[in-house]
């Protein structure tokens, strides 16, 4: 019965003192999203999906995009985490094509005129990589718009793997 006990009261210490801790270390750690992928069906199908990356982007942000020739539209469902509680935003939203090639597809959104910024997606087929251009709206509020306005470039983004710093 002393062992039992001994045992018991062993577990409960380790349990006590290792699973604050090693909850700590999980709601420290950033969300993981899905690896990078691109599938072009070759007959007016596109989907693709990754973080985006690049500069001022670290991969907290995940795209999902798919274009359909058809219906002259890309789907993108954005998933963006922030904040020190792993909160995630969820945003959908529909680019209209503007070119569909057999080498290069380009989707942009079509934001109010009052909008900071507005977006292009660039679907090369041949390297099978997607970019992201941010681009500022030069008739926006600079003031509203300041974050944008604060590096007042085009930013290049592309879909790929989230880096693990």
């Amino acid at each position: 019965m002393k062992q039992f006990a001994g045992g018991f009261a062993l577990a409960t210490v380790l349990v006590g003192g290792v699973g604050p801790w090693l909850i700590k270390r999980v709601d420290d750690a950033p969300i993981r999203w899905p690896t990078p992928s691109f599938y072009d069906d070759g007959n007016g199908y596109i989907h693709s999906q990754g973080s985006l990356i690049g500069e001022d982007m670290k991969g907290s942000t995940f795209l999902d995009v798919t274009c359909n020739q058809t219906s002259e539209a890309c789907q993108i469902a954005e998933l963006s985490a922030f904040g020190p509680y792993r909160q995630v935003m969820l945003y959908n939203e529909s680019y209209s094509i503007t070119s569909w090639k057999a080498d290069q597809v380009v989707a942009e959104s079509e934001p109010p005129v009052t909008a900071c910024n507005r977006v292009r997606l660039v679907t090369d087929r041949v390297a099978k990589i997607v970019h992201y251009y941010r681009i500022p709206n030069p008739a926006a509020d600079r003031q509203k718009c300041a974050e944008i306005f604060s590096k007042d470039k085009v930013f290049d983004w592309t879909l790929g793997e989230q880096p693990f710093d």
